[in-house]
């Protein structure tokens, strides 16, 4: 028909709205300080986490491997695991858990350091993707590089990152 004709834009300049129709849904399992910079994206994402204080409340105390650190045997990483696991005793045996008691809770949970391992299920699309290739691709955490090496193995990714697929 001549009033109908298909074909995929992806330039850099041209119109890529369709992007925003390519959904992303993904769980991801990163620290806390990463969550926190990828809030910067709230335009067509929605982020399904299970609640801080009902996953904190089920741990029990913490292991290193709840953490994203460089060295867990480092000593003030050791000595804030020790006061973190003091609070967590601290708030289990004064009953908070059974009588709606919180300061202990919020004592230990203000504690909680931005290393903190969480999930959380995310939903965007390719041109939110876009965005985020471009604006971390040369960031210096090391987590924003995982996440892309994940971005280049989505079907079509050279949509979001102008590289012909391999």
């Amino acid at each position: 028909e001549r009033f109908l004709k298909a074909r995929l834009s992806a330039s850099v300049q041209g119109e890529n709205k369709f992007l925003r129709t390519i959904p992303v849904s993904v769980f991801i399992t990163a620290p806390l300080k990463w969550w926190i910079e990828l809030d910067t994206y709230k335009i067509g994402t929605v982020r399904q986490s299970s609640s801080l204080m009902h996953r904190l409340a089920s741990k029990g105390r913490f292991t290193p491997d709840d953490f994203d650190v460089l060295d867990s045997t480092d000593p003030a990483f050791l000595t804030i695991l020790g006061t973190l696991n003091a609070e967590y005793d601290h708030w289990i045996a004064s009953g908070a858990r059974r009588n709606d008691k919180y300061p202990e809770w919020t004592a230990w949970q203000d504690l909680i350091p931005r290393s903190f391992v969480y999930e959380s299920h995310w939903f965007a699309n390719y041109a939110t993707l876009r965005n985020i290739y471009f604006q971390r691709k040369n960031h210096r955490m090391a987590h924003w590089k995982t996440f892309l090496d994940w971005i280049d193995t989505l079907p079509h990714s050279w949509l979001i990152t102008y590289q012909k697929e391999k």
